[in-house]
């Protein structure tokens, strides 16, 4: 796995970032794809403050990712954001989370996402209904919580052996 950062400030922000990635994206995908995947995690001013972070799959690399993370958020929802896009770069590289199309229907614009190999029609229902969104926004916090308890062993640890 190659990760990469950009425009992050500090130098302990940026391992942080580097380590959580590699660990939370480490418990949702098997070895064969966390090796062959590339993640660029990029801190982006949005110009609204709607997107906490934004995942874009490259289209000339098919295991390339941006994590686009909002930069005025706090630690904490930095590393959930991030978490909740890894769910959906694991998605894409599974095959579970396909394209999206829009389209016309009785003139009124329709977008359609193939997820687990069915179509989706996102007008039909609300963000939260999505199939995608149920699993991002289910395991962000897990995902979270398992880093942070990881963090905090490991810190105990090499405190014991400095100790």
């Amino acid at each position: 796995m190659q990760i990469r950062t950009k425009n992050f400030k500090f130098k302990e922000e940026r391992k942080e970032i580097v380590d959580c990635v590699r660990y939370m994206y480490s418990l949702l995908v098997p070895k064969s794809t966390y090796d062959k995947t590339i993640i660029i995690v990029e801190s982006h001013k949005f110009r609204k403050e709607q997107y906490a972070a934004v995942a874009v799959p490259n289209k000339k690399n098919i295991h390339k990712y941006r994590i686009l993370i909002n930069q005025s958020l706090n630690r904490k929802k930095r590393l959930v954001s991030i978490a909740h896009e890894l769910v959906h770069i694991k998605q894409w590289e599974l095959g579970e989370l396909g394209g999206t199309e829009t389209y016309t229907i009785d003139g009124k614009l329709k977008k359609r996402t193939i997820w687990n190999d069915t179509k989706v029609v996102e007008n039909d229902s609300h963000y939260y209904d999505w199939p995608w969104e149920i699993e991002a926004h289910g395991r962000e916090y897990g995902l979270y919580y398992r880093y942070k308890e990881r963090s905090l062993q490991m810190r105990r640890a090499s405190a014991a052996r400095k100790g």
